[in-house]
């Protein structure tokens, strides 16, 4: 299954109940599922997108 592993978005809005703002935040994606979102995530993937700008 292809990881794309999204990085430096401008901000990342968590859906929880916690709504949590991650400012310059990650998101890795496996398949369909997204499998972690947070800051700095170190992970291979075959598909890296930078959305710094």
């Amino acid at each position: 299954m292809s990881r794309i592993l999204i990085k430096n978005a401008l901000v990342i809005v968590t859906m929880d109940d916690e709504e949590r703002e991650i400012p310059g935040g990650d998101l890795l994606i496996s398949g369909e599922t997204i499998e972690a979102v947070g800051s700095d995530i170190e992970a291979t993937a075959e598909t890296v997108i930078d959305a710094s700008g």
